[in-house]
């Protein structure tokens, strides 16, 4: 319990530091993400394992104010995310918008972003969902990756990401600077 509340202060820079101490503190780390995935999950959905699910069964992964968010301290940073940006392939991205709907989230917007005038490089479309006040952002990736939209950010402090089993920031000093 005081590993964890301790936690709750690191930035991800310092818990990758305490995980390289032990074997031990490296699983505690790791649960701890986890359950701050998890707690993600479970505000947008009916549990926290349906956010993992979805990642891992679609390929998609987690960024924006959301990635960002848990990579900054848990206790501390005075902001929560508005919405959720899930980036996915074009080949899962049928797979993932129906996972969505029996979740009960239905369309709100849909823009095809290879159109002229939309300079998104590697995003082929944005489709947005709600259900009630919550907002689910899908980036469709116009490559086999969904990475690649997220490298050509204006930005490199949502240059970041979040898969069923990895976070991974590009530039974690200015990120968390």
């Amino acid at each position: 319990e005081l590993v964890q509340h301790m936690q709750t202060f690191c930035d991800a820079r310092d818990l990758l530091h305490l995980a390289a101490t032990s074997r031990r503190m490296s699983q505690l780390v790791r649960a701890y993400l986890k359950l701050r995935v998890c707690a993600v999950g479970e505000r947008y959905f009916s549990g926290g394992a349906v956010l993992f699910h979805m990642l891992h069964t679609c390929d998609a992964i987690i960024s924006g104010s959301t990635a960002l968010h848990i990579l900054l301290p848990e206790d501390g940073t005075p902001w929560i995310p508005r919405d959720l940006d899930l980036y996915v392939p074009e080949a899962t991205s049928g797979r993932l918008l129906s996972q969505l709907a029996l979740e009960g989230y239905t369309s709100a917007g849909d823009v095809d972003l290879t159109m002229p005038g939309y300079p998104h490089g590697q995003a082929s479309r944005q489709v947005v969902l709600t259900k009630g006040a919550k907002a689910i952002d899908i980036i469709v990736s116009s490559t086999c990756s969904a990475i690649g939209p997220i490298l050509q950010f204006h930005s490199t402090a949502v240059m970041n990401f979040i898969s069923a089993d990895t976070i991974f920031s590009c530039y974690p000093s200015l990120t968390l600077r």
